[in-house]
């Protein structure tokens, strides 16, 4: 069973390159189903089939699909609850209708979509996940993380509490919540967690960035490559979308052609060791199976999309017991005189030699200072500490 997970920054063309993913792993003779959790589906105009049900719909041989729609689904499976909540708001005077908005926690939506995985993962033998931009992506994919390690807690002190109100419960303005209420908070976090060991296991799933050889989109992907690699997520691989062919030699995009090149080498520096799988970019807009299978062609040659291209992660990131943090960064066939580092609130620069490498720091060191920075046996340690 593999889950790909495709992500990046809104227009890059990531619904596209899943499509064409999915399409090469079916006709590899694998089942796949395509999953879209995107609020804004495309991916039924790219294949040309409305996936727009409840339930997948085929789009051609072992080939699957199914644009979810997260606010039913949330309000299906989280109904006793969104029922309770909306009661506890009303009992101290809010106008029902606002109840009903203030009840829908951030991201719930897009839990109950992630969490469809589950309902899925035994009837096929890939799932393509075309995911949000980037920022719904990161809320979505951390979520079952917050909700975990949130949830145990908060579930033990509701028990606590319930406890000890059940003696004033007839003094209460409303109703303590029942069984019903706690079940299914109960299973909620069950699946989540479940989903969670299933997103950070590499021999599940990987995630591939796409992005677009522009500033912007460069600057978001490192973001989101921090993000992934701190929550755990294996990044196997950067696809680099809608690269203006050799052939055009139009003086028109010369300098469209040297921008590019000078952001693939910004790409190669940021992304380091990570593959790069460069697409570039058609005559047409890509609609259909038969141009998904140019862009699968162009993307995947005669490999298999759903090897593994690589299990090396580019940094850890370790808090100490006093609090600190360290940062292991590896640098394989480097040596430590050609080392040097740059060091701001946002970015780490890190020079070995002539090349360069960039990392976006975390939220949590971006305000600490560096203490030391050592190299040994190809990894560099830098040591982020509090004042």
């Amino acid at each position: 069973m593999r889950i790909l997970v495709f992500t990046g920054k809104g227009g890059t063309g990531k619904t596209t390159v899943a499509a064409a993913t999915g399409l090469r792993c079916a006709e590899n003779g694998k089942k796949t189903l395509m999953l879209s959790t995107d609020p804004a589906h495309s991916l039924s105009d790219v294949v040309s089939v409305n996936l727009g049900d409840h339930s997948p719909k085929k789009i051609s041989e072992n080939l699957y699909g199914l644009e979810i729609d997260s606010q039913s689904l949330m309000e299906e499976k989280w109904e006793v609850v969104l029922k309770y909540l909306t009661q506890l708001f009303t009992a101290r005077g809010f106008d029902k209708a606002l109840a009903s908005e203030m009840v829908v926690i951030p991201g719930m939506d897009e839990l109950f979509s992630l969490l469809t995985i589950r309902q899925y993962i035994n009837d096929y033998d890939v799932i393509v996940l075309d995911t949000a931009p980037t920022g719904h992506t990161l809320r979505l994919m951390s979520f079952p993380e917050v909700l975990g390690s949130l949830g145990r807690n908060l579930v033990e002190l509701e028990k606590i509490i319930l406890e000890e109100l059940k003696p004033l419960r007839m003094l209460l303005p409303v109703s303590l919540p029942g069984a019903d209420v706690q079940k299914v908070t109960d299973s909620l976090i069950e699946e989540a967690m479940e989903v969670r060991e299933m997103l950070v296991d590499p021999t599940i799933t990987t995630v591939k960035l796409v992005v677009n050889p522009e500033k912007m989109v460069l600057l978001e992907s490192m973001r989101t490559l921090t993000f992934m690699n701190l929550f755990g997520f294996l990044v196997d691989g950067v696809v680099v979308n809608r690269l203006l062919p050799d052939e055009i030699n139009d003086p028109y995009f010369v300098r469209w052609k040297q921008q590019q090149a000078e952001y693939m080498n910004q790409i190669d520096e940021a992304f380091d060791p990570l593959p790069i799988l460069p697409v570039p970019l058609f005559q047409e807009e890509i609609i259909g199976i038969t141009l998904l299978r140019k862009v699968a062609d162009a993307l995947y040659h005669d490999k298999d999309p759903t090897d593994t291209l690589t299990t090396e992660r580019p940094f850890q990131l370790v808090q100490q017991d006093n609090g600190n943090y360290e940062l292991i960064i590896k640098l394989p066939f480097s040596e430590k005189r050609e080392l040097s580092i740059e060091h701001d609130r946002n970015t780490l620069v890190i020079r070995v030699g002539k090349y360069k490498r960039v990392l976006y720091l975390p939220t949590v060191v971006r305000d600490l200072d560096i203490e030391k920075a050592n190299f040994d046996e190809n990894e560099l340690k830098i040591l982020f500490i509090k004042e």
